[in-house]
């Protein structure tokens, strides 16, 4: 019926519709009004959020603390049903799209804080200036915040670039996953809000250094452990079938389609006994670890992320795909043992055969998690961007 009205009329009542559904928002105030944490009285006050992405927020929030003087942080996020980490403060969905928050957080956020981190481009103050923080940049900086920003991966990672970079990206012959094409668009206009704010003369960080290929003017900010949080005393490659750990959070992201055949075979020849598991509570997370020989984190994007890191804080021996640039653009080679599809299965047949190798990969591991991912190296990367000396003993090329 609709469609045979004239087009001005149906204009008319799209936009009283609209309007219709901004003022039902407006009409629903949270009560009691949830409020964002008050910040301790330092001389720099620092929000992160609202991602929170493998509590990373949280971890960030945590490493200025113990390591910066006169700074403290509050990280928030978003509320998830499931592998809930930890955070200061968390928000509603539902809350975050009320007017009546949005305005107060506002007013929370501006007036309390002196530096805002916003994780992979979402904005803080809910969707009041738009669904990404570049609407509410020009707000913040009026009153004289000062933004950050910090690319976690998939927000920065353009699909098209990796595809031609990486001969197993997970990119690559993608007529067949329905998203390639969306995120490409998405990923595109992220990248251009990433440099206007580095043009601006903003701070942009990244998690992992293969975003660099990107994100060329970001420094690695590194995820954030507590290292005694993953210690044991479990032996490791002591057992006659080495258990292997998969943990497929995104199979295609993480190469488990190329490499689970090889790994289920292996099962059944009785060389490993292979391990999968999935939607793992976070505090579950370092008996599984522990309860492991060799953890796999991907083979595809070239990098490692938070499961490896915490491998190694476990002493077990880590495989992933790490491209020698990849590896040239850290502090130090990390122990991870290098496999590919087309490496996988020898190199795993060799772990099993030459077990010393495999211990001594993993016997590096903790010195290497405690060295660049205990957030003594984060808060150093963050430093001068605080504008605050950096803990004695590090280094760091981070922006001012």
């Amino acid at each position: 019926m609709r469609e045979h009205l004239p087009p001005s009329v149906r204009a008319a009542a799209r936009g009283a519709r609209r309007r219709a559904r901004i003022a039902a928002r407006w009409l629903h105030r949270p009560d009691p009004m949830p409020v964002a944490p008050t910040p301790a009285a330092t001389r720099v006050r620092l929000l992160i959020g609202p991602a929170n992405f493998a509590g990373q927020g949280y971890e960030w929030a945590r490493a200025v603390e113990a390591n910066l003087a006169d700074v403290s942080a509050t990280s928030f996020m978003l509320g998830r049903s499931h592998l809930a980490f930890p955070a200061d403060w968390v928000v509603d969905p539902a809350v975050w799209v009320n007017p009546w928050w949005q305005r107060q957080q506002s007013r929370d956020v501006l007036g309390g804080y002196t530096h805002v981190l916003s994780e992979a481009l979402k904005p803080v103050l809910g969707t009041r200036y738009g669904n990404d923080v570049s609407g509410e940049a020009r707000r913040m900086k009026r009153r004289g915040l000062v933004l950050g920003l910090v690319a976690h991966g998939s927000d920065a990672r353009l699909p098209s670039r990796h595809a031609a970079n990486h001969r197993w990206s997970p990119f690559r012959d993608a007529d067949d996953w329905d998203v390639a094409a969306t995120l490409e668009e998405r990923v595109a206009r992220h990248q251009r809000i990433y440099a206007a704010h580095h043009a601006a003369g903003g701070a942009v960080f990244a998690t992992t250094p293969d975003l660099l290929d990107d994100l060329p003017y970001a420094h690695w900010l590194p995820v954030v452990i507590h290292p005694d949080r993953w210690r044991t005393d479990a032996p490791v490659m002591e057992r006659d079938r080495p258990r292997v750990l998969h943990i497929p959070t995104s199979p295609r992201l993480k190469g488990t389609p190329l490499v689970e055949p090889v790994l289920l075979a292996l099962h059944d020849e009785g060389l490993i006994e292979y391990v999968r598991v999935e939607g793992i509570a976070p505090d579950e997370m370092p008996a599984h670890i522990a309860g492991v020989d060799i953890v796999l984190d991907q083979v595809v994007l070239g990098a490692y992320g938070a499961m490896a890191v915490q491998a190694m804080a476990a002493g077990r021996v880590v495989l992933a795909h790490v491209t020698a640039q990849n590896r040239a653009r850290l502090p130090e080679d990390p122990p991870i043992v290098e496999v590919d599809p087309d490496s996988f299965e020898s190199v795993l047949r060799g772990l099993v055969e030459r077990r010393d190798e495999a211990r001594a990969a993993a016997a590096r591991g903790p010195a290497y998690a405690d060295a660049w991912h205990d957030g003594r190296h984060a808060a150093a990367v963050l430093a001068p961007w605080l504008g605050v000396a950096a803990p004695a003993g590090t280094r760091s090329t981070a922006p001012a």
